[in-house]
């Protein structure tokens, strides 16, 4: 396939849900690829078109497409993703941790769907700096087997998720480990300023995060003079979750406390550029915090954030969820007074791995296509039916619900 101003790449990925660290992904797949191929059209799939269009204020060359998660009402447009999809020359699924089931198998039963919908189509189709496992349920494993051996090529963004995918299947050879791709942003100046002594905490709610030692933390560092802001990256869960904390904090630290919530990308590099330190425990907050030089102590709660404090040199200054508590502020201290970071060569070493992701999929993107014959189409097609016959099991109590409430609406 030969590379031109007019390759139409459709990117998918959480976008729209809306999540910042996700959107952060949006951003960083599109004016990375821009930056490769100038001038190629870019296509975006989002769960929240007037969402993702906000945030991404800056993508004004990319179209949004308005394609819901899979759920009751994804029967209803599967029909427009299939011509979303002939639409477009390549699809980009990722990055982020698309390829797990811990929270939902929603997400990563539309990613592996819309694999085997590209390449049923035809298309060149790549999965891009992703997060794989954990994967518990028998039948997302067969389907990733089934389906991401034909897919053109595999990047993901951690040693784990390559033992993940070997595990699930051995005998996948297109794939690398590069890293995630946000450390690929190009970023304005503005994200450059210096700090105004804030201290930024980029939490989410979690198993073994007490509120009233995350209060107290937060009455201390009050009590020193020190201004704290609470960045939102999911705004409604983030928002009660912060919530929860300040009822327990003294009426003086609260008041010194503000939500943040960045409607964005500039918005957000520009009130995080007030920040002396960062503590954080989301993996692109962690990403974001380096690229913009701030003072970071990263916490682990799950492996993704562990593998990028090993990747950035970090490792030492992890933290566990419990230590969100008082004793953290002569850590945050030290941070502040010494100007503790991320070394330049390490950052650019980041940098360069995630910028791997695109210069990867810029050459493959020139070569052959995995073209598959009549078998693996068989294949891949029966795969595919069995993916969305177990999606479409697991939604019909809802389904039959929309449908009663309908009824009742129509007979009212």
């Amino acid at each position: 396939m030969s590379i031109t101003q007019k390759t139409r790449f459709l990117l998918y990925g959480l976008f729209g849900a809306i999540n910042v660290g996700d959107e952060l992904v949006c951003f960083s797949v599109a004016d990375n690829l821009r930056r490769k191929i100038p001038g190629c059209e870019i296509g975006i799939l989002t769960l929240n078109k007037k969402k993702s269009i906000s945030f991404n204020n800056k993508l004004d060359y990319a179209e949004f497409y308005e394609a819901g998660a899979i759920n009751y009402k994804y029967w209803v447009w599967f029909f427009k993703l299939v011509s979303i999809v002939l639409k477009h020359d390549v699809i980009v699924i990722g990055g982020g941790g698309l390829f797990q089931d811990l929270y939902s198998w929603r997400l990563m039963s539309g990613s592996l769907a819309l694999a085997a919908l590209g390449k049923l189509l035809g298309r060149k189709v790549f999965v891009n700096g992703i997060g794989i496992g954990p994967i518990k349920r028998g039948w997302l494993k067969y389907s990733t087997k089934h389906i991401l051996k034909f897919v053109d090529y595999i990047t993901v963004r951690d040693d784990e998720s390559f033992e993940t995918l070997q595990e699930i299947d051995s005998k996948i050879e297109r794939c690398s480990v590069t890293a995630d791709v946000v450390p690929a942003l190009n970023l304005p100046e503005i994200a450059l300023q210096s700090g105004e002594g804030r201290i930024a905490f980029i939490l989410r709610d979690w198993a073994g995060l007490n509120y009233e030692s995350a209060a107290a933390l937060i009455d201390e560092l009050a009590a020193s003079g020190k201004k704290v802001d609470l960045y939102c990256f999911e705004p409604e869960s983030d928002s009660r979750f912060y919530g929860k904390i300040l009822k327990y904090c003294s009426k003086v630290s609260a008041e010194n406390c503000r939500e943040v919530l960045p409607d964005n990308l500039e918005c957000l590099l520009e009130q995080l550029g007030k920040a002396s330190v960062v503590v954080s425990m989301r993996l692109h907050g962690c990403v974001l915090s380096i690229a913009m030089n701030k003072p970071l102590i990263p916490i682990v709660y799950e492996r993704k954030v562990k593998a990028f404090a090993e990747r950035a040199g970090i490792v030492k200054y992890l933290k566990e969820v419990k230590d969100i508590a008082p004793t953290l502020i002569d850590t945050i201290k030290l941070f502040s007074e010494q100007n503790i970071n991320v070394s330049d060569s390490e950052y650019e070493k980041m940098k360069q791995d995630s910028m791997e992701n695109f210069r990867i999929l810029a050459r493959e993107l020139s070569g052959p296509a995995n073209k598959l014959n009549l078998a693996n189409k068989t294949s891949l097609f029966f795969t595919l039916f069995i993916l969305l016959f177990h999606c479409f099991a697991r939604e019909v109590p809802h389904l039959v619900k929309a449908v009663f409430c309908r009824i009742l609406k129509v007979s009212d």
